[in-house]
C-alpha cells in the first residue's frame, strides 16, 4: 500500500488533471515539447509503439484518447513488478509529484 503523502498526491493530480491538461496538449505547449524537449532529449530514437508509463489512472485515459497509444498507470515511489519491460524511461516535469520516496523513484 502507498504511503498516505504518496495517495494525498495522487487524489491532487486526479483533482487538477482537467486543467492540467487543456494546457498540456494545447498546440503551443506541444510544439514548445517539441521543439526544446522532446526533440533535443529523443531525436536518435524511434518511439513509435513503444510502452509508456505514467502515474494516474486518468492521465493514462487521456494520453491513450489524445495519441492512441498505449499507457501503463505506474507509481514510481513503489516497488512493482513489471509484466513488460519498457524500451525507454522519461519524467518531465514529474518528478516533483513523487513525494513519497524520492530513492525508490
Amino acid at each position: 500500500m502507498p504511503p498516505l503523502l504518496s495517495l494525498r498526491q495522487k487524489d491532487h493530480y486526479e483533482r487538477i488533471l482537467t486543467a492540467y491538461d487543456s494546457h498540456y496538449y494545447d498546440k503551443w505547449s506541444i510544439r514548445y515539447r517539441d521543439e526544446f524537449i522532446f526533440g533535443p532529449m529523443w531525436d536518435r530514437f524511434d518511439l513509435n509503439n513503444k510502452f509508456i508509463a505514467d502515474l494516474a489512472p486518468s492521465a493514462c485515459v487521456n494520453y491513450r484518447r489524445n495519441t492512441g497509444f498505449a499507457a501503463r498507470e505506474c507509481d514510481l515511489t513503489m516497488p512493482m513488478e513489471l509484466v513488460a519491460e519498457f524500451d525507454a524511461a522519461m519524467v518531465v516535469g514529474g518528478l516533483h509529484h513523487c513525494v513519497a520516496d524520492l530513492g525508490q523513484t
